[in-house]
């Protein structure tokens, strides 16, 4: 994947730090595609005449439904509801409705061919063909062309809403993962330098021998990976690529299951050492990314893995402080080190009609999800920040942009992040290099492939006596019956 795609963007947006256990799919974007900045400087002002936010005559009303709208008891509820209010002002013919529903693979469809579908709402970077091939997202080809996002997204990045070279979403943000510790702990345990910074396992041996050392000196787990909802086997791929296992490969023009593989029984087998071996995970090993997240807040477990965004869920689910709160990049395994990069999307429900749209498009140029800051957008991500900072939540630890370091919203959001920046970088490794060993999400139905993975992971952690080699075989046997076979 080109730099410009993994430039760092000091920031954790209020969205973005709110979503837990999605996984994404994306294409390994190639040095061949790259877009001038000088291309990019002509393409945005060719199209300022005709870019959201300028009108020629009064509209007509119009009114649009928003997804992922936080609940009322949310902590980012307050700052969500004074943008819809100041967007209201800005375009007094557009009437913004909210809708709590957010992206589930377990219910998308129902609700989709129930008409039910928000008209803007979110999904993620694995979902996207899916939707589309189903007819459920809208054909927003037009209205993105005359807009400010055509000419300044990567074409790789928008390749993966587009269908036989129709548009159909937008690309919102991009993240990769990495390891989480716990400062307290490794406190506890005496794993610090003499500044009190974590001594972070750089290898996934270390990170057994790290867990085991804090799991004797403070009797507490030294390591813990979600089991269910599909984030087992989202969490478990960083560990399986570093493995050198592959999920998925065509041969012969078809998909074929491949992560039954000696790399991916080692893969597998290093999991279950770390809870019959090592005897460094909690003794109920049963849960999400909630249950983890809990136990990591309160103290109760030292690692785990997790996207970059996901720190400030931690500290409000929990009530964490921030500063007990550090992140290096994923461990190197025996084919080194691969980082799961995923991202979500913006789609708009079919249906919708090309005045709302464009109204869609317009809401997301203001709260500063466009390549795009006027004076509103830049307004609105420094409330957003100053809000963040001001809950003492983390700003300026570091993450990925789907723009490139030249774009408008990059250098000026980088400016606002280092303004109100609060953390320790020595307690962020990850930031230096957010873009390490990253590597796309399997390309055909990754979403049922980590359901799958649920269910080997919950049984090499529950059962001592479990086959790795068996598991991942039958597995890998009813995933390519039931999905793959469906996909050549």
């Amino acid at each position: 994947m080109k730099k410009k795609i993994i430039s760092c963007l000091l920031t954790i947006t209020v969205t973005a730090s709110l979503l837990a256990g999605c996984g994404g799919e994306t294409n390994q974007v190639s040095g061949d595609k790259q877009t001038s900045t000088e291309d990019k400087q002509t393409s945005t002002e060719d199209k300022q005449d005709t870019s959201v936010g300028e009108e020629s005559q009064e509209p007509e009303p119009v009114t649009i439904t928003i997804g992922n709208w936080p609940s009322k008891d949310n902590d980012t509820y307050a700052l969500r509801e004074k943008q819809r209010e100041a967007f209201e002002e800005k375009y007094p013919y557009i009437t913004v409705e909210t809708d709590e529903y957010g992206y589930g693979v377990d219910t998308f469809l129902a609700k989709a061919a129930a008409g039910q579908l928000p008209d803007l709402f979110q999904t993620f970077f694995t979902e996207a063909d899916k939707i589309i091939t189903a007819g459920y997202a809208a054909d927003i080809t037009e209205i993105f062309n005359n807009s400010i996002f055509a000419g300044n997204m990567e074409q790789d990045v928008l390749d993966l809403v587009t269908k036989d070279g129709r548009i159909y979403g937008v690309p919102q943000s991009a993240y990769s993962m990495g390891l989480y510790c716990n400062v307290n702990l490794f406190k506890e345990a005496g794993l610090v330098d003499e500044e009190g910074v974590p001594l972070f396992p750089t290898t996934w041996d270390e990170v057994a021998e790290t867990a085991v050392a804090i799991k004797e000196k403070t009797g507490k787990a030294g390591f813990m990976i979600p089991v269910t909802n599909n984030q087992g086997g989202w969490i478990f791929s960083n560990i399986f690529w570093c493995f050198g296992g592959v999920y998925e490969t065509q041969e012969d023009g078809k998909w074929v299951a491949t992560f039954d593989s000696e790399e991916g029984v080692a893969a597998l087998q290093y999991l279950k050492d770390l809870k019959w071996k090592y005897n460094v995970m909690p003794d109920n090993v049963i849960g999400d990314l909630t249950a983890w997240t809990e136990k990591f807040g309160t103290d109760q477990v030292a690692m785990g893995i997790c996207h970059q965004p996901y720190a400030n869920s931690i500290i409000s689910l929990t009530g964490m402080s921030k500063d007990s709160i550090a992140m290096t990049t994923i461990p190197s395994g025996p084919a080194g080190q691969m980082s799961q990069m995923g991202g979500d999307i913006y789609m708009m429900a079919v249906g919708t009609t090309p005045e709302q749209q464009d109204a869609c498009l317009k809401w997301m140029e203001f709260s500063g999800n466009s390549p795009s800051m006027d004076e509103d957008a830049v307004a609105n991500y420094e409330a957003s920040v100053k809000e963040i900072s001001d809950m003492d939540w983390i700003v300026g630890a570091g993450g990925l942009t789907i723009w490139g370091d030249d774009a408008e919203v990059t250098i000026k959001q980088k400016e606002i992040d280092a303004k109100y920046a609060n953390v320790d970088l020595r307690l962020w490794p990850y930031a230096e290099n957010p873009g390490a060993g990253i590597t796309p999400e399997p390309p055909v139905n990754a979403q049922e492939l980590y359901a799958a993975l649920d269910a080997v992971i919950q049984e090499v952690l529950t059962n001592e006596d479990a086959d790795c080699q068996a598991l991942l075989s039958e597995a890998a046997y009813n995933f390519q019956r039931d999905y793959l076979d469906n996909a050549n």
